[in-house]
Formats: C-alpha cells, structure tokens, sequence
C-alpha cells in the first residue's frame, strides 16, 4: 500500500472512530489495486469521465456483496467487468 492510500485508511478509521464505529482496515493489495484503476480507467474512457469514481465504489459495494474476501478472487472479479 502507498503512503497516500495508507493514510486514507488512517483517516477512515479515525472517521469511524470519531462516530463511535469500528472499522476492519481495509485489505488491498498490489493486483486489487490494479484492477480498481484499470476498471475506473476503462469507465472514464468508455463514458463520462466521472463516473469512473461512481462504478468503482459500485464495484466495491458488489464485491462486499458477493463475500469476495479473496484478494486474488477480488482482483479477477474487477478485471472481468466492463467498462
């Protein structure tokens, strides 16, 4: 994980916090974070720029959904949507 995307998480969990919430930090790793932005890429090439941010936080939404917990299972997910 980056220092800009690890101190997002810090500011998720202190967010949480702050509202009396408990967060399990986020596990993303190297492929993840690939297909996130090659599926936010694909989005913003195939449509309206901003909807890039909108279908990757669907994306995220469907992943939870699905119990995805695997991150090679994730990654695989996201590379088989299409944009």
């Amino acid at each position: 994980m980056d220092e800009y995307t690890a101190r997002f998480v810090r500011k998720l969990e202190a967010t949480a916090q702050s509202r009396g919430l408990q967060l399990q930090e986020p596990a993303i790793d190297g492929a993840v974070a690939d297909a996130v932005l090659a599926l936010a890429r694909r989005v913003a090439h195939s449509s309206e720029r901003k909807n890039a941010p909108i279908a990757a936080y669907l994306a995220g939404i469907a992943v939870v959904s699905l119990g995805l917990h695997n991150l090679a299972e994730t990654a695989a997910f996201l590379n088989d949507v299409e944009g």
